[in-house]
């Protein structure tokens, strides 16, 4: 990814999204109550790397390039 992450999720109670560093650091965090199930979250200001990203109980990796 480069500018904007499209977070979309089903069925699942979503409060919020967080985006960590790979040693673990949260850098962004949003609230998505009241979203239904689809974030488009932009991600300019990250450092080119790896990051995780945490919906719900779900883990995804994201590299910035």
């Amino acid at each position: 990814a480069t500018n904007q992450l499209n977070i979309v999720w089903d069925e699942i109670d979503v409060k919020e999204i967080k985006i960590t560093s790979f040693q673990g650091k949260t850098v962004k965090s949003l609230s998505a109550n009241g979203v239904k199930g689809d974030l488009k979250i932009d991600i300019n200001d990250l450092s080119p790397g790896i990051y995780f990203v945490n919906v719900g109980n779900t883990v995804h990796k994201l590299i910035v390039k």
